[in-house]
């Protein structure tokens, strides 16, 4: 008797340190939109409607880098030409680094060291408790799109219009791959393909570990937005304004809808139903929506007007989370599109909310990092 309780105590310490050493692992890693698959979904959470402000952090460019949650650490660049790691409890620096150029790319953290590209056209990699330079590369022009980790590998594109595989833990080139325009769009991984936008109006898909082409989808402009994937389905937005959701496999379309959508705003996706921005941003007094849509059919099932041009959305319960050019930050019922809370910033805010718990962090055109609870 004694010997099986002995047993069963053994067993139940096992998992009891498999479970911390998994739910360490799960917080060590962070991408642009939620994960690699770039569906714009964070584990549930997030502020209530008796919102407060917990901190602001200034800094002295616009902020359109998204904010990458890793523990208690938060990263993110600025136009300002520094990038910041602040205590995302309190919003104190922890450490700063000079690039000397603006940083609009997104962050991604994965095995200790920090991703993120730079308008002077390097990728760096940092220490992400240090902040000391690892390896930085030369991508020969200017970087907006946001890194991935996998596998070893960090993939990027930039606007030499090259797709780019390197060592993640020395940044030595293991391919490249030219398309026949920039790249702004920030690729998204499943299996064992590797998708993304390019200005020359094609979705790619390639074999992420050798760069080969596996297909390519043509539409009529450029394609500036993160595509999403899920359930053997790809779903991104076109400048010719369209929504597309293709074959992942084969690149074959399925549906396409006429949203009027620029080829910036990414998809959200959660539980079978695709959410995008739906506006003409040529007039002043074009409308601005956004829908859900079922992803197997494309049928719609609710839309809202939304005043003001729509930033990237994000998604966590059923909540739907998206900023706006007024300075509005919107919190909308995921379900029906009802109007849960909003807040209102100086300034106009396109960085992706991120949601880490029961707060919710963004950056805003205005220069500052903002922290609600």
């Amino acid at each position: 008797m004694i010997q099986k309780r002995a047993q069963f105590l053994l067993r139940g310490l096992a998992w009891l340190i498999l479970a911390a050493v998994w739910l360490g692992c799960s917080g060590s890693t962070a991408h642009f939109r939620g994960g690699p698959d770039r569906t714009g979904r964070y584990p549930a959470g997030g502020p209530s409607a008796e919102l407060a402000l917990a901190w602001t952090f200034k800094t002295a460019g616009e902020i359109q880098s998204s904010p990458a949650v890793v523990g208690t650490k938060l990263y993110f660049g600025s136009e300002d030409g520094y990038f910041y790691a602040l205590d995302r409890r309190d919003g104190q620096q922890l450490w700063r680094f000079r690039t000397g150029d603006p940083i609009y790319s997104s962050s991604a953290v994965a095995g200790g060291l920090v991703y993120f590209g730079c308008d002077n056209g390097y990728l760096y990699a940092l220490d992400a408790a240090s902040g000391r330079q690892v390896w930085r590369f030369m991508t020969d022009d200017y970087v907006v799109s946001s890194p991935l980790v996998h596998d070893g590998l960090v993939f990027l594109g930039s606007y030499s219009g090259l797709m780019y595989a390197l060592d993640a833990a020395s940044g030595e080139e293991r391919w490249r791959f030219q398309t026949e325009d920039w790249i702004g769009s920030s690729p998204a991984l499943s299996g064992k393909s590797l998708y993304f936008g390019s200005a020359d109006g094609r979705l790619y898909a390639l074999d992420y570990r050798t760069g080969q082409e596996l297909w390519r989808f043509q539409t009529a402009d450029y394609i500036g937005s993160s595509p999403a994937v899920a359930d053997g389905r790809i779903f991104f937005g076109s400048a010719d304004g369209h929504v597309y959701a293709l074959d992942a496999a084969s690149g074959q379309e399925v549906w396409q809808l006429d949203t009027l959508a620029t080829g910036w705003v990414s998809p959200a996706l959660a539980d079978g139903i695709v959410y995008f921005s739906s506006q003409q941003d040529d007039t002043e007094s074009g409308r601005h929506c956004i829908q859900a849509v079922d992803a197997v059919n494309g049928q719609e099932n609710w839309r809202v007007e939304v005043d003001g041009v729509i930033g990237e959305l994000a998604l966590s319960g059923n909540t739907l989370y998206f900023g706006s050019d007024n300075g509005l930050l919107h919190a909308l019922d995921s379900h029906d599109g009802r109007e849960r809370w909003r807040y209102s910033a100086p300034d106009g805010i396109w960085t992706v909310p991120v949601i880490a718990g029961r707060n919710l962090y963004f950056g805003s055109i205005d220069g500052c990092v903002y922290a609600l609870k």
